[in-house]
């Protein structure tokens, strides 16, 4: 991966100086944002608010079927709206600088 394609995943790059940490955000095919955040929900939050997180969304059939059977510990909701994402294959790192 080159600079330009790295910096392409930035979710906020104009925001470093005002967030005390850096996430990653990636599933089973590689990252998908770069994001400055406090935390992880404001990660998601911010990734997702920025169109970072698209290939995630559910289906509002696919969120009935897990919610109504209970598959919780599968989605998650992210952004402004609350929009319910896939979180089985999510992982969230905090990026530590040396």
């Amino acid at each position: 991966m080159n600079h330009k394609e790295i910096k392409s995943l930035i979710a906020n790059p104009n925001e470093r100086a005002y967030y005390s940490k850096t996430y990653a955000i990636n599933n089973a095919f590689g990252i998908l944002a770069i994001v400055y955040a406090n935390s992880e929900q404001d990660a998601l939050d911010e990734a997702f608010d920025r169109d970072k997180l698209n290939s995630q969304i559910m289906s509002t059939e696919d969120f009935k079927e897990y919610s109504s059977n209970g598959w919780d510990d599968s989605y998650t909701f992210a952004g402004s709206a609350g929009e319910a994402i896939w979180t089985e294959y999510l992982h969230i790192n905090e990026i530590k600088s040396r």
